[in-house]
């Protein structure tokens, strides 16, 4: 409950102090410090450089955590947020920061936050869970 606070309260903050804009949460989005260290990635359970949110409202994302662990995953969406199950002891939310055009991904119980920014792609679903997909080949095809 204390968590549900929290996210309610940073929900209710970041909608206060942004404008009418609605976020478009359709396509691939990166990990900002992914995309800044050219595709390095921590070696972090909860870290996952890749997103495709395939439609607005979607009852799952599709995440990339590496060549070898890429799960749709089920959310919920709600208050311009979604919420996701990664695993089945936490919740993590991924929550738009409008000004920024940025999703923010947080894990409150761990306080664990981070930038994805969406880029320019065409990347499918089945781009991704092909096997000889990799995130550093990718990278490079990004400007």
């Amino acid at each position: 409950m204390k968590y549900l606070t929290l996210f309610l309260q940073l929900v209710f903050l970041i909608s206060c102090k942004s404008s009418d804009k609605k976020v478009d949460f359709k396509g691939v989005w990166i990990d900002k410090q992914v995309l800044e260290s050219k595709g390095t990635i921590e070696n972090d359970p909860t870290q996952f450089p890749l997103v495709l949110i395939e439609d607005d409202l979607a009852d799952s994302l599709l995440i990339y955590f590496d060549s070898n662990n890429k799960y749709r995953v089920p959310t919920e969406f709600a208050y311009e947020s979604y919420f996701v199950h990664v695993d089945k002891n936490t919740e993590y939310f991924l929550i738009p920061d409008i000004d920024k055009e940025e999703l923010v991904f947080s894990n409150l119980k761990d306080k664990v936050f981070r930038r994805f920014v969406r880029v320019d792609s065409p990347l499918s679903r089945n781009d991704i869970l092909d096997s000889n997909f990799r995130l550093e080949h990718f990278m490079q095809t990004l400007n």
